[in-house]
Formats: C-alpha cells, sequence, structure tokens
C-alpha cells in the first residue's frame, strides 16, 4: 500500500481535494475483511437482532490483543434469548423471554478494554436484570449486573475476576483445549 506521506513528497502540488480523495481510499483499502469482523457492542446488539426470534447463528473474531484472537459463535433463539461463545465461556447475553426474569432492554452490555494495563483486554459484561416474578402484575425488581472476565495466559482459559451479583449468565460449555498465551 502507499503510503500518503509518500505521494505528498512526490507531488506538492497535488490539491487539498486530491489529497482527501486519496486519503479516504487509503483508509478503506487499509480494512481488511478480519477486521471487519471484529466483535464490538454495536455490531453484537445488530447481529442478535438478525439472529433472535430466527434460531440462527454466526461467528465474529474477538481480539484480546494484536495476538491473541478468539473465533465467537452467536446463537439466537426463537424465544428471543441468546448467547455469546468464547473458548471456555458460553454466555447469555440476550434474554427477552420473560420466564420469571428478563434482561432490561433485552440484552446485556458486552465490551473489551484493557483495566490492569496488560496489554489484554478483559470482557466486561454489564447490565439490569429485572426480576419478573410469576405473577405479571406484581412489581418486577431490578439489579444492577457487572462481570469481567480475564483470560489467564498461564492457565489458557477466560477466568472470572470480578462479578457484583449472584445472578449467573455462564451456561455449560464443552471442555476447551487450554491456549497457553505470553
Amino acid at each position: 500500500m502507499i503510503k500518503l506521506n509518500t505521494i505528498i513528497k512526490r507531488y506538492k502540488t497535488v490539491s487539498t481535494t486530491c489529497i482527501g480523495i486519496l486519503a479516504l481510499a487509503a483508509s478503506s483499502f487499509a480494512c481488511s475483511e478480519s477486521e471487519n469482523k471484529l466483535l464490538d457492542n454495536k455490531t453484537l446488539n445488530e447481529l442478535f437482532g438478525q439472529l433472535a426470534n430466527n434460531n440462527d447463528h454466526t461467528q465474529k473474531i474477538v481480539e484480546l490483543n494484536k495476538h491473541l484472537r478468539f473465533i465467537t459463535t452467536l446463537e439466537g433463539t426463537t424465544k428471543g434469548n441468546g448467547t455469546l461463545k468464547i473458548h471456555n465461556l458460553n454466555l447469555r447475553l440476550f434474554d427477552q423471554h420473560d420466564d420469571g426474569i428478563v434482561y432490561e432492554g433485552g440484552s446485556l452490555k458486552f465490551d473489551l478494554k484493557d483495566l490492569n494495563e496488560n496489554k489484554r483486554k478483559e470482557l466486561i459484561i454489564t447490565g439490569i436484570i429485572k426480576y419478573t416474578g410469576d405473577d405479571e402484575s406484581g412489581p418486577s425488581t431490578y439489579k444492577p449486573l457487572t462481570l469481567i472476565y480475564t483470560y489467564d495466559c498461564k492457565a489458557g482459559i477466560f477466568k472470572n475476576m470480578y462479578k457484583n451479583s449472584e445472578y449467573s449468565i455462564e451456561l455449560a460449555v464443552e471442555k476447551v483445549e487450554p491456549l497457553k498465551c505470553n
């Protein structure tokens, strides 16, 4: 790929408009297919909208750093629920089916941030759990939920490093081969 600075040095008379067009072209060519497959909260919610109630699934990539990526599977059910499967975790991030508990807004928020400055992002799950109970006419109770999962390179698995609620979004998962990292 030709760098924009090289073009400017070679052609000092290039107009501002041309430079703008070249910058746009360079940025669009810089996007690779794998970058378009990276999962973030906005993408997650858009995908769930497509998967929910259709009993469908898709795969995306979660990148903890440049050298540590995981293929994740997002699944939606016909009842409006959905999961995110990543390595040793199977997390119910969407719950719209009222069986006594639903998520406020239908989903939990998924985010990736390096919280402990180890150059590896943590999975952060936040949201509000709405306890509707058995009686639909009765009052609902709302409780905040925050979960933080970190990837333990020595063990080769995700581990929960913070949880502010007894409510669990973790579902059963098949045993996985640990993935060691630096």
